[in-house]
């Protein structure tokens, strides 16, 4: 990578290296049933990081002249480099496959139960490879960007096996207010996620203050924080008042007495199952507590009649 047209190529050789690794592990985790093709904009974004990484490098190095110390720093680099494309690569993966993951959670088939832990698995071990050898060769702060990068991604999959376990769990034993614990699980990893985020922001600009603005970085911070900080705190907000006013809708709808569930005689029309506790709504019909906070976090109105439910 020592000329331009150097680094173009290997850029592109990046590009389409990460494309097909992500088909193959989204066909193991499938059991290579599908015949999926790569993705044209697969691999995209850790081409160009590489690229814009690598260039900057380039320009760097024309101010040194040791031969013998160029060589050293250049396997430095390319070393930190290859690190970083590889957490960017199992972070990407990560958000492709995870929704995939999940919708394994419902399947009767143990073998779809173990490749969707084996990707987790596959995922994980290498992002803790990443760290340990960061840490390695150089202090936290000095590559603190793969380090919040490859830790969030770290945060995220351990986050992902733990709900999927309790999915597994909830098939057999029926648990008790999983929805509750599944979002504060999920929200307990945003959290940690978003504040990783927050902090990689401030070195950010604490560097651009210090060493003043770059043509490379400044734009990159300046997406990261619209991306990273500002849109998930927004979207976190709205989760956040979007259950609040559910549960204060839930709250203010009166429960069904002994004398009312016997002349009802019915199921909760949302699972079908018999009730032995259930909330009225405005409209007079009956439903599970959970049964319908689930529906009322995507609705406002009754599941039978569309009748509109407000506090």
């Amino acid at each position: 990578c020592r000329t331009l047209v150097g680094l173009m190529a290997t850029s592109v050789f990046v590009t389409h290296a990460t494309c097909y690794a992500r088909v193959l592990l989204e066909a193991f985790l499938y059991g290579f049933r599908r015949n999926g093709t790569p993705d044209e904009a697969g691999g995209f974004a850790e081409g160009v990081v590489f690229f814009l990484i690598n260039i900057r490098f380039i320009m760097a190095e024309k101010h040194h002249t040791d031969a013998n110390l160029d060589v050293q720093r250049r396997v430095f680099l390319l070393k930190i480099s290859f690190l970083f494309i590889v957490a960017l690569f199992l972070d990407t993966t990560y958000q492709f496959l995870e929704s995939k993951i999940v919708s394994f959670s419902a399947s009767t088939k143990i073998s779809n139960h173990i490749r969707a832990l084996m990707t987790y698995i596959l995922l994980l071990l290498p992002s803790c490879y990443v760290i340990f050898s960061v840490c390695k060769l150089v202090n936290i702060g000095t590559a603190l960007a793969i380090v919040i990068l490859d830790g969030s991604t770290i945060i995220q999959i351990v986050g992902s096996l733990l709900v999927y376990t309790l999915f597994l769990y909830d098939v057999k034993y029926s648990l008790e207010n999983l929805d509750d614990t599944i979002f504060y699980i999920r929200a307990f990893v945003n959290i940690l996620v978003f504040v990783g985020a927050v902090i990689y922001s401030c070195s950010g600009l604490w560097l651009i203050k210090v060493e003043g603005l770059s043509w490379i970085q400044t734009p990159c911070l300046i997406i990261h924080i619209y991306n990273e900080v500002w849109n998930k705190f927004k979207d976190g907000y709205d989760a956040f008042i979007l259950r609040r006013n559910c549960r204060k809708k839930i709250n203010s709808l009166t429960w069904a007495t002994n004398e009312e569930l016997c002349n009802h005689g019915d199921v909760c029309s949302i699972c079908y199952q018999g009730m032995s506790s259930a909330k009225i709504t405005p409209c007079g019909h009956f439903y599970h507590r959970n049964c319908l906070e689930k529906w009322m976090n995507d609705n406002n109105t009754c599941p039978l009649c569309s009748y509109r439910i407000s506090v």
